[in-house]
């Protein structure tokens, strides 16, 4: 696709790199000579200096051919006065970066007003992202699949926890309703097969059926408890919008903002927090707030080496959850094991979601990717396909489908009911499933399967007992060259509710059993 992006500051450069490598032609606009030369000999792209709210500026970058327009510049008014000129020149789809508050209030009205696409807001995007996080005590990171539905998890395996040492063959057995799609170790990723081993710190992508996210809670080593305190340092943007959408009557906030005017206007508008004046860094002051007894904390300054000195200091104290808003993405790789637990990086939420947006555009009007997300530190994908009637995947039992490697079917949504499937499920059209994998830029679902220049090894024709064999090998060994994990006992159905504490386990475990033994719904 033919992209323009307005503005090379930090959003700017992040979505011009990931726009390259997802193979798509981009031009750059700046006011600045110096940033333009900057892009086009880090990125190998074209540019040119000048205005976005000029007519003949955003004809010369081609608006009037682009499929895409994005304008992230500082402006929010120079962003949406773009996004509109490129409208009207006929760029098929516009996006406007905007911070102002104001119109997050009722951002689909507005930008339905203006006639801009898409408003992207980093601090707003930034700020649903920690209040998702804060709903699940347990979890480093969620993602919502199937309109909110279902959650993929990115949870701490801690080094008392009885699964480090066990292989996932081992876990399967011990959680049948869960899956791993993926676990972080280090600097690597992996999806993981039958026999791959846990080990202490590992991180996991778990989904899966309410009851056995309640169970794996307990057994983690890490889950500390419901989160009913917040302490929130730095009355910034994105501390506003955490306000705003948070429930504070459930939830005891504190907010240390030192500009006592910026503190003054959120005393204002949200009465039921505590606001404190004074220095989110100095010991004093968190003593006088009761830094130790909060149950989360989340560095929110505009300076990352303040949000990672309170991070590191947090842990220091034990705080339960810890949220460490970073800007520089390149001093990640030497925060790993400062106990910094989940890091907010605005312009890799937006560049995120600008990606997702820009998937969806082009792929055809079949299997179309309904969610992106990137998870472990960007190593691997998840994605939700909506199943075309002409797909190359429907109507084959899975244990025959010839997936590339690396893929893994984390589970089928198909008429109100999630399924963890087997060897002999297959896939309808109309189903939406989530795929996890470690290549990039999949734009629809027949691109899971291997092409026939590259055939699979040992394909040979199965006896129907060595079939069943395979499947049900199939339901306990989620990598290796199979296509995906499922439970033990046959079809799985999950819960669309997940879990935020594993105290429901109690009333779960004293749910009615029919004759049967199985738990009637």
């Amino acid at each position: 696709m033919k992209i323009v992006i307005g503005g090379c500051g930090k959003i700017g450069r992040v979505l011009c790199r990931d726009l390259l490598l997802e193979g798509h032609e981009i031009m750059v606009i700046d006011l600045h000579r110096e940033v333009v030369e900057s892009m086009i000999d880090d990125f190998d792209v074209t540019g040119i200096t000048g205005s976005i709210n000029s007519y003949d500026v955003l004809m010369e970058a081609g608006c009037n051919t682009a499929n895409v327009f994005i304008a992230t510049t500082g402006s929010d008014e120079r962003n949406v006065i773009g996004a509109i000129i490129a409208k009207k020149l006929g760029c098929e789809y516009t996006i406007a970066r905007v911070r102002d508050p104001s119109y997050g209030i009722h951002l689909s009205f507005t930008r339905d007003i203006l006639g801009v696409s898409r408003l992207l807001n980093p601090e707003l995007e930034t700020a649903r992202s920690l209040i998702e996080l804060l709903q699940f005590p347990a979890a480093y990171g969620v993602e919502r699949f199937v309109n909110g539905h279902v959650a993929m998890l990115e949870v701490k395996l801690g080094g008392d926890s009885q699964l480090v040492g066990k292989n996932m063959i081992a876990f399967r057995e011990h959680f049948p309703g869960l899956i791993v799609c993926g676990v972080s170790r280090g600097d690597e990723a992996f999806i993981p097969g039958g026999t791959f081993i846990l080990q202490k710190d590992d991180r996991l992508l778990v989904t899966g059926e309410r009851r056995n996210l309640l169970s794996l809670y307990a057994e983690l080593g890490t889950y500390t408890g419901k989160i009913r305190s917040l302490l929130l340092i730095g009355g910034g943007r994105i501390t506003h919008y955490i306000l705003r959408n948070l429930n504070l009557k459930r939830m005891k906030t504190t907010v240390i903002e030192h500009k006592e005017a910026v503190a003054d206007e959120i005393a204002g508008h949200f009465p039921e927090v505590r606001v404190i004046v004074g220095d989110g860094t100095d010991y004093e002051t968190l003593d006088e707030v009761g830094f130790e007894q909060v149950d989360a904390v989340a560095a929110l300054t505009g300076v990352d080496e303040e949000n990672v000195m309170i991070g590191m200091y947090a842990a220091s104290k034990k705080i339960p959850r810890i949220f460490t808003k970073m800007n520089r993405t390149e001093m990640l790789s030497i925060l790993d094991n400062a106990g910094l637990q989940s890091i907010l990086t605005p312009k890799r939420i937006a560049a995120d979601n600008v990606i997702r947006v820009i998937r969806a555009l082009q792929n055809s009007e079949g299997s179309n990717v309904e969610k992106l997300y990137r998870l472990l530190n960007n190593q691997i994908e998840a994605l939700e396909f909506r199943v075309a009637p002409d797909s190359s995947v429907i109507n084959i039992p899975l244990v025959e489908l010839q997936l590339k490697e690396g893929i893994l079917i984390a589970f089928i949504y198909r008429k109100g009911q999630f399924i963890f499937p087997r060897g002999g499920d297959c896939i309808l059209p109309g189903d939406r499933i989530v795929i996890v994998s470690k290549a990039m830029n999949f734009e629809d679902l027949d691109q899971i399967l291997l092409d026939q220049a590259e055939p699979r090894k040992s394909e040979k024709a199965l006896t129907p007992a060595e079939a069943q064999k395979k499947q049900d090998v199939f339901s306990l060994n989620g990598g290796d060259d199979l296509p995906s994990m499922t439970g033990s006992g046959g079809r799985e159905r999950m819960s669309a509710d997940i879990p935020s504490t594993p105290a429901e386990a109690r009333t779960e475990g004293n749910t009615a059993k029919s004759p049967s033994g199985e738990q009637e719904s």
